[in-house]
């Protein structure tokens, strides 16, 4: 049996779930089949910042604003809850923002900070 599609999607994991028993190899499969690939960027991460008082602030949920910045501009923005953790920022606003982040750092020359 043949099929034929004007696109193919082969979602064979990533480089980060070995826990999960995917290694990235199925990224070389694909292109010794002949298939490009769209570079794999990281998503829906946590933000690790090194402040010394993070630990203090752990636990901490609030309304806010984080941006991420592109040679001094704001690239993106989202609104809403955020945590503070023993190692950074999470939550729902966070992680929206870092779905985006990687798409935005190929515009820009340097990789963008978030501002929170």
């Amino acid at each position: 049996m043949v099929y034929t599609s004007e696109y193919l999607f082969l979602c064979t994991g990533g480089l980060t779930g070995q826990n999960a028993g995917t290694d990235g190899s199925g990224y070389t499969i694909a292109q010794r089949m002949g298939h490009s690939l769209v570079e794999p960027v990281p998503a829906l991460v946590q933000l690790k910042v090194k402040y010394i008082y993070q630990k203090a602030l752990c636990g901490i949920k609030l309304q806010g604003r984080a941006d991420i910045l592109v040679n001094g501009k704001v690239a993106r923005s989202e609104t809403g809850e955020i945590h503070y953790t023993d190692y950074g920022f999470s939550g729902p606003t966070i992680l929206q923002l870092s779905g985006r982040q990687p798409f935005i750092s190929r515009k820009g020359t340097p990789l963008p900070y978030p501002s929170i």
